[in-house]
């Protein structure tokens, strides 16, 4: 449904073309539903799995996988397969299109909650396949791709879509603040799901988590919204 709506062009044109109809009620239920999915797969990993001190299984034919290994390789293949039907690409259009307030609109709050809950259970579920040891700052590898894309994608838009919706009418001199006192509920709940991606994301992969610099998306609110952020966060 998604792939039907949004226009495969360049990030220039996507905010013209975009077709509206992606905010309907039945895209988002689709993305609530592949959320949960992911929610319930995440919560069916093997004890065990995706942790440094498991069994090493030789590529050989003769050798029999565990039941963990067989569970580990088939939800890599459904994230990969997520990211190679285009699915990331397509929420980043719609990420990236949005330009302003979502409080008049609730219906587009709804879709992009929806969007980054489907990309947080995304980073769980990859988390709890992926080889790696329990410290974050440790590099390792992804091999599902996931890390790459959102990295690529500049978060798949979502810091994009953040500034705009919170900080729309902020303005960069230290002295003038035209920023709102308060928010709809709904974009609250956008901002605190785009938050459980942000850090689901770092902990998957701290490393091109970093790389795409946050403090230069703050800076470029000006020092009072920029301190409204940090107290949304704590």
């Amino acid at each position: 449904m998604v792939k039907l709506v949004v226009p495969n062009e360049e990030k220039s044109t996507i905010m013209r073309s975009l077709n509206k109809q992606i905010f309907d009620s039945l895209t988002t239920g689709l993305l609530q539903l592949l959320s949960k999915i992911f929610a319930c797969l995440t919560t069916s990993v093997p004890v065990g799995t995706g942790q440094t001190d498991t069994i090493k299984i030789k590529p050989d034919a003769k050798t029999k996988l565990s039941p963990a290994d067989v569970f580990n390789g088939r939800i890599q293949d459904i994230i990969s397969y997520t990211i190679n039907i285009g699915l990331i690409d397509k929420l980043y259009g719609c990420f990236i299109s949005m330009q302003g307030p979502l409080d008049e609109s609730p219906k587009v709050a709804v879709f992009l909650q929806a969007a980054t809950t489907l990309l947080h259970e995304l980073c769980r579920l990859c988390i709890s396949v992926t080889p790696s040891s329990w410290d974050i700052f440790e590099s390792h590898q992804d091999p599902t791709g996931l890390s790459a894309v959102f990295q690529s994608s500049d978060l798949v838009g979502v810091l994009h879509m953040l500034y705009c919706a919170l900080f729309h009418n902020s303005s960069s001199e230290p002295n003038v603040s035209s920023s709102k006192e308060s928010y709809e509920q709904n974009t609250i709940q956008v901002a605190i799901q785009s938050l459980r991606f942000l850090n689901s994301f770092a902990t998957l992969h701290l490393q091109s988590f970093q790389a795409k610099r946050l403090p230069m998306l703050l800076a470029r609110s000006g020092p009072k919204s920029a301190l409204r952020s940090r107290e949304m966060m704590t």
